[in-house]
């Protein structure tokens, strides 16, 4: 590549390579493959463990969950690549007045539709107490973006350019919410002095029973992975139940990506 050093070049890719599997070569030559490593991995960061993989494949015998996996959950992945990726695409050709928000909710909320549609009509499934929520859409979607906007930012050093689409909307771009970010979510509103009943977190039953934030506790907040899409739209403050609360992106003052960046290293770091 023009502009920098074998060695940078060598250092980038190797990260890439690392958390991505893919180069910086790959990125300029095989856009499409490229996407579906970035989207495939954004997956696996907002299913696993306990955020769903447990839930729907829990103690199965290994043909029950060789089943799911071929008649469910891959199907499923691939129709919501397909959103995904036409999400991205439409992007690179909007206007001004484009609303991220409003289509970000709507790539999410058919997500969610699509599984509900795949397991319906599954005999082999039972999956009564296991969704795929909003909460895990959004961190699915906006993994992908995530990892599509750090890809760019280091494009932009090397070379800015208006063509860097992603990079260019940072302002627009959503947090991937996940445990980290609501625990740093909630220690910000403790420092504002945000009342308890004006988080923008979903608490838990128990929580609702208090009047303070008080420290942070995981059972006081609900999980991200069970979040509903009117918990999402309370989070990003575009609930209609509160008219008075400022957006995410006013309460924190900054383009929330590039604040989820430094909160969630200095969480991961301990």
């Amino acid at each position: 590549m023009k502009n920098i050093s074998k060695p940078f070049e060598n250092a980038i890719n190797f990260l890439l390579y690392d958390s991505l599997k893919i180069t910086l070569d790959d990125y300029f030559g095989d856009k499409d493959k490229c996407m579906a490593k970035i989207i495939n991995k954004a997956y696996q960061d907002a299913t696993m463990q306990g955020a769903f993989n447990t839930l729907i494949y829990g103690n199965k015998r290994e043909n029950e969950k060789k089943a799911l996996t071929d008649t469910v959950v891959e199907p499923f992945k691939e129709k919501s690549k397909e959103l995904i990726c036409g999400f991205i695409k439409e992007l690179s050709h909007s206007s001004d007045t484009f609303d991220y928000d409003e289509r970000h909710a709507k790539l999410c909320s058919d997500i969610c539709e699509w599984y509900k549609h795949y397991a319906s009509n599954n005999k082999v499934t039972a999956l009564d107490d296991c969704y795929f929520s909003f909460g895990n859409a959004q961190k699915w979607v906006n993994m992908t973006m995530k990892y599509l906007y750090i890809i760019e930012s280091i494009l932009n050093e090397i070379s800015p350019s208006d063509e860097l689409v992603i990079y260019h909307m940072a302002d627009k771009l959503h947090i991937p919410v996940d445990s980290y970010i609501i625990n740093k979510i909630w220690d910000l509103e403790v420092k504002e002095s945000v009342p308890l009943n004006k988080t923008r977190l979903p608490k838990t039953e128990k929580q609702r029973q208090d009047q303070a934030h008080g420290a942070f506790a995981s059972e006081k907040v609900k999980s991200w992975s069970q979040w509903e899409q009117s918990d999402y739209e309370d989070f990003l403050g575009k609930s209609d139940k509160n008219d008075s609360q400022a957006t995410l992106r006013e309460f924190l003052n900054e383009n929330p990506i590039d604040w989820e960046a430094t909160a969630w290293l200095d969480s991961a770091k301990g």
